[in-house]
């Protein structure tokens, strides 16, 4: 599905310029146990189909005046096979892939058994010098 977005017009926004933004130390995170809660599949233009796994809530963070659930997550891509008789489509994952070795570790043979399954939680530094929650 994809987003709706709506044009607005610059002079409307009050914008003041650069601002202090909140401080949240993911850090205090590392090494929790929760469980994975949610697998979503998800179509990216350049990348793909892949999964989004994601835990359990592990805290909350105020933003724009909601309060909003922190959780550790993780992408897993699939890799497209098209029968080459009936042209259909389907989607699977390598065994030596980072879905495969994770369905491995805890004993699964789909990613819908990774459901409910404890994960320990790790901190990842993105590219740009971001802190990022995730569990592989």
């Amino acid at each position: 599905m994809e987003k709706q977005e709506t044009k607005i017009e610059l002079k409307s926004l009050n914008v003041v310029g650069e601002m202090e933004l909140p401080k949240y130390d993911v850090m205090q995170h590392q090494g929790k146990t929760v469980a994975i809660k949610n697998i979503e599949a998800h179509q990216h233009k350049e990348h793909g189909v892949y999964l989004r796994v994601t835990t359990e809530s592990v805290d909350t963070i105020e933003r724009d005046g909601e309060s909003k659930p922190i959780y550790a997550s993780e992408n897993f891509g699939l890799v497209k096979k098209v029968d080459s008789e009936t042209h259909e489509a389907s989607f699977g994952w390598g065994k030596e892939s980072k879905l495969g070795k994770l369905l491995n570790k805890y004993d699964c043979k789909h990613f819908n058994d990774l459901v409910g399954k404890k994960v320990a939680i790790i901190v990842k530094v993105t590219k740009d010098d971001s802190k990022v929650l995730s569990f592989v």
